[in-house]
């Protein structure tokens, strides 16, 4: 768990520079939008307008900073019923906002129907870790392919705990057992 949080935290450190200059993106946006906003020659539909994109805008900050404050906070292993591909969609949604994705093509091919049992925010963590270093190793542009199957197991089966809990069983995947593939590649 103390090596866990702190990766997390490293994680943490390397995604504050681009925060930063990813919340002074949209906070600029709303500093013009109010210096728009004061001029007297404003038609009612610009000044609707200003306010609702300003208010997208905060909006989009707002998320920002709170996915790396839900994404920064220790919590329990506590897996669920995970329909994969919502999860991937909701980890692409964040990353497509941040800086470095910008000269990014990210493809996606999703069976909606995958489901596993999985800790939803332990799925995220390892899902932006995959992505940032795939968009680390496409500094210039490129493409990044995510992938979300069912499948069978392969024939190089791993173990994983049934529960996170002291002393829990593990149970080993055979060849042939049911079983889901997340794919990234760059």
């Amino acid at each position: 768990e103390e090596l866990v949080q702190s990766e997390k935290m490293a994680m943490v450190g390397r995604l504050a520079a681009g925060i930063a200059h990813e919340v002074g993106n949209p906070l600029s946006a709303v500093a013009g939008f109010l210096d728009i906003l004061q001029s007297p020659d404003l038609a009612s539909g610009q000044r609707e307008d200003l306010l609702r994109r300003g208010s997208q805008e905060l909006g989009r900050a707002d998320r920002i900073l709170r996915d790396l404050l839900d994404f920064a906070k220790p919590r329990p292993f506590a897996p669920e019923n995970l329909a994969l591909a919502g999860t991937v969609r909701k980890v692409l949604e964040m990353a497509r906002a941040r800086q470095m994705f910008h000269n990014v093509e990210i493809v996606e091919e999703m069976d909606s129907s995958v489901r596993a049992w999985a800790d939803p925010g332990f799925v995220e963590q390892i899902l932006v870790n995959l992505l940032m270093n795939a968009a680390d190793a496409l500094s210039s542009g490129g493409r990044i392919r995510i992938e979300v199957r069912a499948g069978p197991a392969t024939e190089k089966p791993a173990p994983f705990p049934l529960d996170a809990g002291g002393g829990a069983p593990e149970r080993r995947l055979a060849a042939g057992d049911p079983a889901c593939v997340v794919r990234v590649a760059d």
